[in-house]
Parts: C-alpha cells; structure tokens; sequence
C-alpha cells in the first residue's frame, strides 16, 4: 500500500512538473502519464462497418487492420470473408462449370 502510495505522489509531482512547463511555454516531455494502470482498450466495430462487412467483405473487412480494433473483431472479419469468398455469391461455381 505505501509503494501504491509512493507511485501516486510521484506521477502527481511529474504530471505538475510537466503543466508548468508547458505553462512556461516549454514543451512538455512527459507522456502517457495517468493515475489509473493501462490496459488495452479496443473500440468497438462500428455497426456501418460491421454492416458493410455482412454485404461486402472484401472491401471493408481490411478497415479492421487500422490500431484499436481486437484480434477477436479481426479474426471474425478475415474468417467471414473466408466463408464468403469459398461458399457464398457463387464462390464454389468452378466446382460446377463441368455439369
């Protein structure tokens, strides 16, 4: 609990440090500071997108590769367009050019 506390008192002395740099028209060189532990946030799919994945996978699913969106919402964007690409639109209609 007093190391917690240390490490609080610490960020508050470097996060103060930097506000009055930057008051004095320094720039500051202090980043990424924050009280709370990071974690990885992803944002979530927007519905537009997931929509334009369902009808067109092929053009929007490579939007998913821009930063912040999971492995999991790539994962299921890349194995759908798969899916699309192999079962769907006539995918498999090579299959059936002989008969």
């Amino acid at each position: 609990m007093a190391d917690k506390d240390a490490e609080i008192a610490e960020l508050r002395a470097r996060l103060r440090a930097a506000a009055l740099e930057t008051a004095a028209g320094g720039a500051a060189t202090v980043r990424h500071l924050s009280l709370a532990p990071q974690t990885a946030a992803f944002q979530p799919v927007d519905p537009g997108l997931a929509f334009g994945i369902f009808i067109l996978p092929w053009v929007f699913v490579w939007f998913l590769l821009d930063a912040g969106y999971s492995t999991r919402s790539r994962l299921i964007g890349f194995l759908w367009l798969g899916a699309y690409l192999t079962f769907g639109s006539g995918g498999l209609a090579f299959l059936q050019m002989g008969n």
